[in-house]
């Protein structure tokens, strides 16, 4: 008798076992796939958002690089401007001053 009552047990410790495996199969493993997929998708998600910050950056970089050239470019040209209307200035003063002495046509009175 006890030995039936050791048999019975064992079969159902095996039973409980193989239920135990069966439900994790059944239920566990597709729960910590479904973590592993979630946990993936957002690594994937933040690498290709850093890839996109950083490509924005660099396009940012880019033109206030752009912004700057074009900056320097007008002003250069500004102050060409400026001193060409100076030496203008300057000039149209010294012709109202009589600066320059009359020409000569070479023929003597």
């Amino acid at each position: 008798m006890p030995l039936a009552i050791a048999l019975i047990f064992c079969v159902v410790l095996f039973a409980v076992l193989l239920v135990g495996i069966a439900w994790a199969l059944a239920v566990l493993v597709p729960f910590y796939t479904y973590v592993g997929l979630a946990i993936y998708l957002v690594w994937r998600s933040a690498r290709r958002q850093a890839g996109v910050e950083a490509a924005v950056a660099r396009d940012a970089e880019r033109q206030r690089s752009f912004n700057d050239r074009e900056m320097r470019a007008w002003n250069a040209v500004n102050e060409k401007g400026q001193l060409m209307a100076k030496h203008e200035r300057a000039r149209g003063q010294s012709d109202e001053a009589g600066g320059d002495p009359p020409q000569s046509t070479g023929s003597t009175p």
